[in-house]
């Protein structure tokens, strides 16, 4: 003979309606459909932070790496952007050191978050200088950028750094907020828990 399982939900509904009076059923469902749209709202955002961190991990260390390997070629390209003289020596060394920290602080979990802020601010700046190449028809200058994407055109830069800073702010601060509400929710809780608390009786 098959055994069927009552599900979870029926119970509480049944205990609901045993121990109180049956006006609170309905206020059990609200609550246990918007708790549940709780869950899904942070399981959403967390791995959308995820897979945005993972991307910011591979681009970073992936055009640090063939800036390293390629030396000479970043070192000539480098020497080619429109910066102070005085600066150009110093990005070859500046830019891939910069996009490995920034990628090993993405992966290490204590400080996700904050690389993650760090790296939305770098591509501002790449996204930045693009902008400027681009509309003062520097287009003679050479890309600096490591990998397949150095063969993208400027006008393909400005929109591919445009989406993946988008996607890194949108990210942090989603993921930021929804800490903090979780962080308040758990205060206030502690509170309203402390208040419930009777005096014990000695």
């Amino acid at each position: 003979m098959t055994k069927y399982s009552i599900p979870p939900f029926f119970l509480e509904l049944a205990a609901v309606n045993r121990f109180y009076s049956l006006h609170l059923i309905p206020k059990v469902i609200l609550l246990t459909l918007i708790n549940w749209l709780e869950m899904e709202r942070f399981a959403i955002i967390n791995v959308y932070f995820e897979l945005v961190r993972y991307i910011v991990i591979f681009l970073f260390g992936y055009t640090a790496f063939d800036k390293l390997i390629n030396w000479a070629n970043t070192v000539q390209q480098m020497n080619q952007q429109l910066l102070p003289e005085f600066v150009k020596p110093l990005l070859p060394f500046l830019i891939p050191f910069l996009e490995l920290l920034i990628a090993l602080l993405l992966i290490i979990e204590y400080t996700k978050k904050q690389a993650l802020l760090a790296s939305g601010f770098l591509m501002t700046c790449f996204t930045t200088y693009v902008a400027v190449v681009l509309f003062n028809d520097f287009s003679h200058v050479p890309c600096s950028c490591g990998g397949i994407i150095r063969s993208l055109t400027w006008e393909q830069h400005l929109v591919l750094n445009s989406i993946i800073t988008l996607l890194i702010f949108s990210s942090y601060f989603s993921y930021n907020r929804l800490k903090k509400s979780e962080l308040l929710k758990n205060i206030w809780m502690a509170i309203r828990w402390g208040k419930r608390r009777k005096p014990e009786i000695e």
